[in-house]
């Protein structure tokens, strides 16, 4: 439970990996375990759906997300 409005949770955490998916909740990308069109899986297996407002942006940086994580995975390989 919070007192504070999840806007300004978001600007806190924005460039930390969490996304709006709903207007009503925020999703850490580490957090995230399958992605299909308009739901997100969690490690936990909770299911949330992506409102149509959100799906767009959400799915652009879930995509950002992972483009950073695999380039950063690379370079520890190599």
């Amino acid at each position: 439970m919070c007192n504070r409005k999840l806007k300004v949770i978001y600007e806190e955490l924005k460039n930390q990996h969490f996304e709006y998916a709903h207007n009503s909740y925020i999703v850490n990308f580490q957090a995230v375990v399958g992605l299909k069109n308009n739901s997100i899986q969690l490690e936990d297996s909770t299911m949330l759906n992506i409102s149509r407002s959100k799906k767009e942006r959400f799915h652009k940086r879930f995509s950002q997300y992972l483009g950073q994580k695999y380039r950063r995975n690379r370079r520890e390989e190599g």
